[in-house]
């Protein structure tokens, strides 16, 4: 069941993920299927989605994708939002994010354009 429920998040993380629809998935509630996973990975289902989409957006970040689109190709549905769990996940925005990978991917030197 775990394994499903998370092949299915993986498949359809930039996408609307639900509760419900996860739940489907294994064909269970949603109620058991949140208390299982929890068991069983030590973090609510909710929680678990949350960090995999962070770790999207910063594949994207890295890749120099404007912020708004990692935000939203990464399934968050506000910017506000995606900011806010980005920055309590990694201890730093997005654009801090975004410019510190900038900085350690040119071997310490920034780059301007003219």
């Amino acid at each position: 069941m775990i394994a499903r429920a998370i092949s299915y998040i993986n498949e359809n993380l930039s996408g609307d993920l639900s509760l419900p629809a996860i739940a489907r998935q294994p064909h269970h509630n949603v109620d058991y299927v949140s208390r299982y996973v929890k068991a069983v990975i030590g973090t609510t289902l909710q929680q678990f989605i949350i960090a995999k989409r962070i770790t999207l957006a910063q594949q994207y970040l890295r890749k120099g994708n404007p912020l708004c689109d990692a935000c939203y190709l990464s399934g968050f549905g506000n910017y506000s939002n995606f900011s806010r769990c980005f920055t309590r996940h990694t201890g730093m925005s997005p654009k801090q994010y975004q410019k510190k990978m900038t900085v350690q991917d040119n071997g310490g030197m920034t780059t301007r354009s003219p």
